[in-house]
């Protein structure tokens, strides 16, 4: 079972599913936002939007990251992180800015 192999990550049913006893996606970040992070590498199960009215995901490098609706969008931590983790697109970005600053003083 999950539980064992994850600590500190709580799962607030017994399995993943639409039973009495189960949990949907929306239980699972209610009960585990606030503790960590928490990231999808692929796609959501498209017959579960409990969350959809409460949380939304961003793309954040290769993973998409689940945010809570109304949450702020911390821009310089998602750029310090992003360059950190994919550093050849900082230097690509670097100059794409550079000559876009300088085209712009041509004209």
């Amino acid at each position: 079972m999950l539980k064992n192999k994850f600590t500190g990550v709580k799962f607030p049913g017994t399995t993943y599913q639409f039973c009495s006893t189960c949990f949907q996606m929306k239980s699972f970040f209610d009960a585990n936002y606030d503790h960590f992070p928490i990231f999808v590498f692929e796609n959501l199960n498209e017959d579960d939007n409990t969350f959809q009215q409460f949380y939304h995901v961003e793309h954040y490098g290769h993973a998409k990251r689940i945010v809570r609706n109304g949450d702020s969008f911390p821009a310089n931590i998602w750029y310090h992180n992003t360059t950190k983790a994919l550093p050849k697109v900082k230097a690509k970005l670097s100059v794409c800015v550079y000559v876009s600053m300088l085209l712009s003083q041509e004209g």
